[in-house]
């Protein structure tokens, strides 16, 4: 049964948390923008930036907007850096690497990686952290939610669901375009942050659900990155061999696809979820005159 805990403190818990680990990894990944490093950044931003959604009630002030357009860039400058290191990586496993074009891909990763470490330099140097941090606890003294905790995820969590299904369904087309199951990608990569920011409400009520869309997002990871690395070939002049192995992943990735989701996400299981996040939902508590002020959990 979902806890009693009011929106506000438990918002104020999971945002300021994932804040701490945001800049933690925008700090690592400074020192070391390796593959990992960046891909943790990636991780960690999407994370963040979730969490301000799903408690938009408590964060919606134009400062806050204004952290996440600042996010926004920084991810399209992580995500160039994530582009090259999936080419070099699917490239430099094939039989007869490139060796032109892993050279090219490897010269502009240096690149994109400098324009990266270059932004997240001055994310630290602006003492950007702080900064955030002050203005989260500003948005949430005018925009603190009283709703309970369990209320709040359900009306989140729900609607996302449906939402979910409805991508996946469409996106199981034979004829389903890239960007049908690229957004399909993205919508389980939100779902799936949701899920994991709500599991203290529910237990183990999300059991098996974060791993099974946690195993629909590798899938539909590596059609992504196939598609991804084809167009960079493309730009590159092409190459009908890589190409062509390429398309072969693909195909082989969308029967699994199909298969996972066959097996998971059918109607009743889903109907079943939303029984789980619905059932014991809490009344919204009496009123309060008491003043309340959201704090973010100290550094």
């Amino acid at each position: 049964m979902p806890i009693l805990e009011e929106t506000g403190p438990f918002a104020a818990e999971q945002v300021g948390g994932l804040l701490r680990r945001l800049a933690y990894q925008a700090g690592r990944t400074n020192k070391s923008p390796r593959a990992s490093e960046v891909h943790d950044l990636r991780v960690a931003t999407r994370r963040f930036t979730q969490a301000l959604a799903a408690f938009d009630t408590c964060f919606s002030t134009e400062e806050v907007k204004k952290i996440k357009r600042r996010l926004k860039k920084i991810m399209g400058l992580a995500g160039d850096v994530r582009d090259y290191d999936i080419a070099i990586e699917l490239l430099s496993k094939l039989k007869s690497p490139p060796a032109a074009v892993l050279s090219a891909f490897r010269k502009r990763r240096k690149e994109a990686e400098q324009d990266l470490t270059g932004a997240l330099k001055r994310w630290s140097q602006r003492r950007s952290y702080s900064k955030w941090r002050t203005v989260l606890e500003s948005a949430g003294r005018g925009g603190i939610s009283d709703d309970p905790i369990g209320v709040t995820a359900k009306h989140t969590v729900e609607p996302m669901l449906r939402q979910f299904v409805s991508r996946g369904k469409r996106a199981l087309s034979p004829k389903a375009s890239v960007e049908r199951i690229h957004r399909l990608r993205i919508e389980a990569k939100k779902l799936r942050y949701t899920l994991d920011l709500f599991a203290p409400v529910y237990g183990a009520s999300f059991d098996g659900w974060l791993e099974r869309i946690k195993a629909l997002q590798d899938i539909l990871g590596i059609i992504g990155d196939c598609e991804t690395v084809r167009v960079m070939i493309e730009r590159q002049g092409g190459d009908r061999r890589i190409e062509s192995a390429l398309r072969r992943k693909v195909r082989r990735r969308m029967e699994a696809f199909r298969q996972l989701w066959a097996d998971s996400f059918s109607d009743a299981s889903v109907d079943g979820l939303i029984v789980q996040i619905n059932a014991g939902v809490p009344r919204k508590p009496p009123a309060t005159s008491a003043p309340r002020t959201l704090r973010l959990a100290a550094s």
